[in-house]
Parts: C-alpha cells; structure tokens; sequence
C-alpha cells in the first residue's frame, strides 16, 4: 500500500447557512485544528478521526492508499495527480482535509 498523508487544512462554520436556518450559537468543529495530520500506512480510520468525517473521506484515501490516484476521477484531484482536497459532511461546521499520496510518482 502507498502511504497516505491526511492533513486538516482548514476548520470552519458556514454562518451564513446557520444564520438562514436560526441556528445559534454555532461554533467550528471542536475536533480539529488546522495543521493536524495522520500519516496512513495501512487501511483504516485513525481512532482519533471522527467517523463522520473517515465515512467523507475514505473512498479517497483507498484509492491513494492502492495507487489509483486521480485515475479515479473526480473534481477533489489537484492536478499534480498526488493530491486530493476533500471535505466531511458537516454542511454547518466542515472540515477541510488535503489527502497527499506520499511516493515519489503515481502509477
């Protein structure tokens, strides 16, 4: 398997949607902070990743983990083909994850 690098790039709250549903007080997810990172080696949710998110991320990482890499297609694929930027599925208080295939070259 091809190493994984997960990284939270960025933690915020979509306001302007709380604001339009009456949703307050409405705080970032108090998970994550940017710059957090998990190095993968082999399949599966670190512990410490909320399940919600890994279950937004996970077809991505598999994919990088098995060396498909951006021959899966998809709009989250930067165009270097070694990196994706996916988000969980929190639509008040996403997260934001950058996935980097951590070999030299995709297949």
């Amino acid at each position: 398997m091809v190493p994984c690098k997960i990284k939270v790039v960025e933690v915020s709250v979509n306001r302007k949607l709380a604001d339009q549903l009456h949703i307050f007080p409405l705080a970032p997810c108090p998970l994550y902070q940017a710059g957090r990172e998990w190095i993968l080696r082999h399949y599966g949710r670190p512990l410490d990743l909320c399940e919600n998110a890994w279950t937004a991320i996970h077809r991505i990482v598999y994919a990088i983990m098995s060396g498909a890499g951006s021959d899966i297609g998809g709009r989250c694929w930067v165009e270097d083909g070694k990196r994706a930027v996916v988000c969980c599925n929190d639509g008040l208080r996403p997260v934001v994850f950058e996935l980097t295939w951590l070999d030299a070259q995709p297949p």
